[in-house]
């Protein structure tokens, strides 16, 4: 077990085996644990303790993988960024992503800007998550091509892929999506969104796909494939938290489909009736009943709304 004085800077390809001891290795301050300048790293087997962010890469390189770690953040567990101009992956696998500062009661961490995943910037690119758990960030998995790549018209990723499988992610939006042109495939995975808010702005989603992303135009459309699993909204005050947002042009194709036999289930919880399996902003062009139908939800989807036990 190791703790550190300042950040790991690995700057090239190697693999980091804690073997099954799984040795801790704890951060200092708000620094990063690794930071990786380099391409083709294999970070397994281990236990990851930062007040920061637990691995962060900044890097021309085109690829990490993270496999059987345990990792605890305050601020971001993966954050993986390239300046590959296209073709880059992160392949995490059997890993869980928690953060220590979640609210007891809601299970996330609203005060600071968090994000369990981030995936920065990543271009014809390939994402596969399998078996993880993330939890008690705002954001659990984000996916965004920023301004700096695409500062104006569409946020496009060319292409990028994301096949997200036996996953388990909650926040207050388990995946938070500003990638246009971009696929997310999402199997049996379980899904939560929790709401704390009672006011302002903060209306939100379990899945969200962010209209900023768009920027009005189409041609450059996400596709999210959702096979089995579950998705649960939880509004626990006059905010609405909704299971699924459809971006205000409707051009994010959501298509709802059975895991073999099981269908999707969605659950709508709240405390006072403001949560949702859909939802558009006000005066939205989407006709949305038309589009749900269309998308299979109805023939793939059972939906329940429910209370929010009030001795809980």
């Amino acid at each position: 077990d190791y703790t550190l004085s300042g950040p790991v800077t690995v700057s090239k390809a190697i693999t980091i085996d804690g073997t099954s001891a799984k040795y801790t290795i704890t951060g200092s301050n708000n620094s990063n644990v690794f930071n990786i300048t380099s391409g083709g790293v294999v970070l397994k087997n281990l236990t990851i303790d930062s007040s920061g962010t637990g691995i962060a890469v900044n890097s021309t390189g085109d690829s990490l993988t993270v496999s059987d770690c345990v990792i605890s953040s305050s601020e971001r567990g993966i954050n993986f960024k390239t300046t590959a101009t296209s073709g880059a992956s992160l392949t995490v696998q059997n890993t869980q992503v928690t953060n220590p500062d979640a609210e007891t009661t809601y299970g996330v961490d609203y005060g600071a800007d968090n994000r369990g995943i981030a995936i920065n910037d990543v271009s014809a690119g390939q994402v596969p998550l399998s078996g993880c758990t993330v939890t008690g960030f705002k954001y659990g998995i984000n996916a965004v091509i920023s301004t700096d790549v695409c500062p104006t018209g569409p946020r496009d990723a060319n292409g990028t892929v994301y096949n997200i499988t036996n996953t388990t992610v909650l926040g207050w939006a388990a995946l938070n999506i500003t990638s246009a042109d971009s696929t997310f495939n999402v199997t049996n995975c379980t899904f939560t969104g929790v709401n704390k808010f009672g006011s302002g702005s903060n209306d939100y989603a379990t899945i969200n796909a962010n209209d900023v992303m768009y920027a009005g135009t189409s041609g450059n459309n996400t596709t999210v494939n959702i096979y089995g699993g579950t998705i649960t909204a939880i509004s626990y005050s006059t905010c609405y938290q909704t299971a699924v947002y459809l971006d205000y042009y409707g051009y994010t194709d959501y298509n709802f489909q059975k895991n073999g036999d099981s269908k999707i289930q969605v659950y709508a919880v709240s405390s006072q009736g403001y949560a949702s399996a859909f939802l558009t902003q006000y005066n939205t062009p989407v006709d949305v009943d038309e589009y749900v139908s269309n998308s299979g939800f109805s023939d793939n989807v059972t939906y329940t709304t429910a209370s929010i036990p009030t001795s809980s």
